[in-house]
C-alpha cells in the first residue's frame, strides 16, 4: 500500500472545512462600503431591547500573565502588540458569545482575532493600510495542508539556488584566514554538497584545513 504524504496524513487527522472570508470584508485603508450592512445584519440577528438589555458588568480585577512565547505572536512585530491570549480574558469577561468587538486603532489586530477565537465577531479598523493587511491575513483561515504543500513546494524551489550559494561561499573562504566566515558557516546543512557530506564543518581554529 503506498505510503500516504505528509498533507494526505495531515488532512486525514484534521479533517477540517476552512472558512473564508467574504469578498469586500477587506478595504485596506478606504472606508468598507459593506460595514453598514454587516453591523445591520448583526442588529437583526441580536437586536437591543432597553427593556430587558441590562449590561452591568464588574471592571475586570483580574492579574494576567500572558505568554509572548506562541507561535501567533511570534509570527510578526508590531509596536505596542499586546498578546492575544491576554485579550481574550479581557473579551470572556465583558462580552458573551455572538457579540460584535469594534477596535477602531486595530494595529496588528490581537484585539480581532481574540474576539473570533472566543466567539464573538469583529471589527478591525486602522488608518494604516499595513495595519489593515497584517490584521486581514492574521484573521483569513488556512488550511494546514494547503499551507504544508506551499512549505514544501517553495523549499523545493530554493534548495538548488541555497546549495548553490553555499558551495560558493566554502569556495570563496578556503585557504582564507576569515574566522567569521567559518563560523558562519560551521554547521550549515547542504545535503547536495558533494565531498562535504550532509553537513558542513569547518574548523574556526584552523582555517586552512580541508
Amino acid at each position: 500500500m503506498p505510503r500516504k504524504s505528509r498533507v494526505e496524513a495531515q488532512e486525514s487527522l484534521f479533517p477540517m472545512s476552512v472558512p473564508q472570508m467574504p469578498e469586500g470584508y477587506y478595504s485596506g485603508d478606504k472606508p468598507n462600503p459593506n460595514l453598514a450592512a454587516f453591523v445591520e445584519a448583526h442588529m437583526r440577528e441580536r437586536p437591543y431591547d432597553p427593556a430587558t438589555d441590562d449590561y452591568d458588568v464588574p471592571a475586570f480585577d483580574q492579574s494576567i500573565e500572558p505568554t509572548g512565547a506562541t507561535a501567533i505572536y511570534n509570527m510578526h512585530t508590531y509596536w505596542s502588540k499586546k498578546p492575544h491570549d491576554a485579550i481574550r480574558q479581557y473579551i470572556q469577561h465583558y462580552t458573551q458569545p455572538g457579540d460584535l468587538v469594534l477596535d477602531p486603532f486595530c494595529g496588528s489586530g490581537g484585539t480581532a482575532l481574540a474576539a473570533l477565537m472566543e466567539g464573538r465577531k469583529a471589527i478591525a479598523i486602522d488608518r494604516s493600510p499595513a495595519a489593515t493587511f497584517i490584521t486581514k491575513n492574521y484573521r483569513t483561515p488556512v488550511n494546514p495542508a494547503e499551507l504544508q504543500a506551499a512549505f514544501e513546494e517553495l523549499a523545493r524551489k530554493v534548495k538548488p539556488e541555497m546549495d548553490w550559494l553555499v558551495r560558493n561561499a566554502l569556495r570563496s573562504v578556503r585557504g582564507q584566514g576569515d574566522h567569521r566566515v567559518h563560523r558562519l558557516l560551521a554547521g550549515v546543512q547542504v545535503s547536495t554538497l558533494s565531498g562535504e557530506g550532509g553537513l558542513v564543518r569547518l574548523r574556526s581554529q584552523n582555517p586552512h584545513s580541508r
